[in-house]
């Protein structure tokens, strides 16, 4: 075809002659109000689902882009001009998802630093701020249209991985904040109160995180300090190491008269959450051998003590998210995550994210182990498949095919501190990247694609609040 040439359609071509399929979409509009998350939910006006509460969305028009759509749809049923962060999430669309007929929806993801004030139009009789729990409990206090809640959830948990990966946390907050405001976007997220001394410091030492002004906020009604003026950078930046969702450790004091100065001299703070304990609790020794997948059951008693059952077989995988009552907490024994230099080499902002959408295809390459040395890539990062070959396989060779610098670039940083195996390297003893490989197949991406109740920690944020939000959390005890 010459330059500047309009492809030609071809002879005969009928579009009716193709099942009809249908384009809309649906915006997850996120903010932080009243130190919680939560969700832009609009009250449908008519069928399907006619008073049922739904993400802003509709079907795009014939002669716009999709982004052009999800602002439109956004502007029209609530009244909300623009947002502070607009991403695409993902397209969602299985066949009978929408009773009318077959729907493709493309979800969007949009952070705003403040709502104001809603108004609902078009095909909408209401909108409101929710909160996020309120939504994706256990127990929710409202249900939502269509395949709404995966939509949500899937949202939710981006947006957790973000804060935890890059500096998008400053998109919840004003042009200037406090640092007291960006902890709080944190808290609200991920369900925890941290520590203002690390919180600050892990901040401050990240380059292009916030800009300082100079400047002091006007003082509080509690007195003291006034706290730094911070701003928002032009760009986002990635944070490594990435943040962690660990919860503010409670402080420890010598005396009672210690503890009388201080709590006269410090600002009251909200107590920390109840710890919640997890109904069930799962052991599961895998093994890529199905025979030799055990796992043991405890239930959680009246008193606050745990009793084991005998030890039983695995068999389905599947099954383990449904032993006991939720909210359960499953224990596998093989790595969950990826060194952080493999991650920056793949491009992962999220170990749950990548390892959920990944097709079929990739991760097949992925678990096809290296043979050879010009094997070893990112794309197949596993070797040797046999120890034996020639020349024979050192740990340089995996340095090298992943561009580290050292062997301890290839481990994570809970292997570095416990002298543990890197996951890729497959020989010698203590070797679990097979066993890893086999439990992502098999136990991970099934939960992670098919279910919404499932979470990963420390990925999804604190044990503490996945027990709280979540059916099954399931966490590495490797090793």
């Amino acid at each position: 075809m010459a330059v500047g040439q309009k492809p030609g359609v071809p002879e005969g071509y009928n579009p009716r002659d193709y099942p009809p399929v249908a384009v809309t979409v649906d915006v997850v509009v996120l903010t932080i109000a009243e130190r919680q998350l939560q969700v832009l939910l609009v009250e449908r006006g008519g069928e399907p689902y006619q008073g049922s509460w739904a993400l802003p969305g509709g079907f795009i028009h014939e002669d716009e882009d999709l982004d052009a759509a999800a602002a439109r749809e956004l502007h029209e049923e609530t009244g909300v001009e623009a947002a502070t962060y607009l991403e695409q999430l993902g397209a969602y669309g299985h066949p009978d998802r929408d009773p009318r007929m077959r729907v493709v929806t493309v979800a969007y993801l949009a952070f705003l630093r403040a709502v104001g004030n809603v108004v609902a139009g078009t095909d909408a009789s209401n909108a409101e701020l929710v909160p996020v729990h309120d939504v994706l409990a256990k127990r929710p206090k409202r249900t939502l249209a269509f395949d709404h809640r995966t939509i949500l959830q899937h949202a939710v948990d981006r947006t957790r991985e973000k804060l935890q990966t890059t500096s998008l946390a400053t998109a919840f907050v004003g042009p200037e904040f406090t640092m007291r405001d960006l902890r709080g976007v944190y808290e609200a997220a991920w369900g925890v109160e941290l520590d203002p001394g690390n919180f600050r410091r892990k901040v401050l030492n990240t380059p292009d995180f916030v800009q300082p002004t100079g400047r002091r906020a006007a003082p509080g009604p509690e007195g003291g300090k006034p706290a730094e003026v911070y701003a928002s950078p032009s760009r986002f930046v990635s944070l490594s190491p990435p943040l962690q969702p660990v919860e503010r450790a409670p402080e420890l004091v010598s005396s009672g008269l210690f503890m009388a100065r201080a709590a006269a001299r410090l600002p009251k703070r909200p107590r920390p959450p109840k710890p919640t304990l997890p109904h069930t609790i799962i052991s599961a020794d895998w093994s890529k051998d199905a025979k030799k997948r055990w796992c043991v059951v405890a239930t959680l008693q009246r008193d606050g003590t745990y009793l084991a059952d005998a030890p039983r077989l695995v068999g389905d995988p599947a099954l383990l998210l449904d032993l006991g009552d939720a909210p359960r907490l499953i224990g596998v024994d093989f790595p969950i995550g990826v060194p952080a230099h493999y991650g920056r080499r793949a491009r992962i902002d999220s170990f749950p994210t990548w390892l959920r959408t990944m097709s079929d295809a990739k991760f097949e390459r992925l678990a096809t182990i290296a043979e050879r040395v010009d094997h070893i890539s990112v794309e197949r990062p596993f070797y040797p498949r046999v120890a034996t070959t020639e020349p024979r396989p050192r740990r340089q060779h995996l340095v090298d095919g992943l561009s580290a610098r050292t062997f301890d670039d290839l481990r994570r940083a809970c292997e570095i501190a416990t002298h543990a195996q890197s996951l890729f390297w497959l020989v010698g003893a203590n070797q679990v990247g097979r066993a890893a490989l086999d439990g992502w197949q098999h136990l991970l991406r099934p939960a992670l694609r098919n279910r919404t109740d499932v979470a990963l920690w420390p990925f999804d944020g604190s044990l503490n609040a996945l027990l709280r939000t979540y059916a099954t959390t399931i966490a590495e005890i490797y090793p």
